[in-house]
C-alpha cells in the first residue's frame, strides 16, 4: 500500500524508515560477501606464503558513510 506523505513528520518517518531498510540491506550484503571475500583473501595469502596481510594491502583511510 502506498501513502503519500503530507506533513514534515510523515516525511521524516518515511526517510528514517528507508534509511533503516538500507542499513539492514547493507548488513545482509556485507555478511554475505564477507564469506567469499575472506576465502579469496585466504587463498591469495596462501599463494604468497605470507602469515599476515602486508601493510600496503590495508586501506590508507576509512570512508565514512554520510547518511
Amino acid at each position: 500500500m502506498i501513502k503519500i506523505v503530507e506533513t514534515r513528520e510523515e516525511k521524516r518517518e518515511n526517510v528514517l524508515y528507508w534509511e533503516k531498510m538500507r542499513r539492514i540491506a547493507q548488513n545482509i550484503r556485507d555478511e554475505y560477501d564477507r564469506v567469499s571475500e575472506d576465502a579469496y583473501h585466504k587463498n591469495f595469502m596462501i599463494k604468497l606464503k605470507l602469515a599476515k596481510r602486508p601493510d600496503f594491502m590495508e586501506p590508507l583511510y576509512v570512508l565514512k558513510m554520510s547518511f
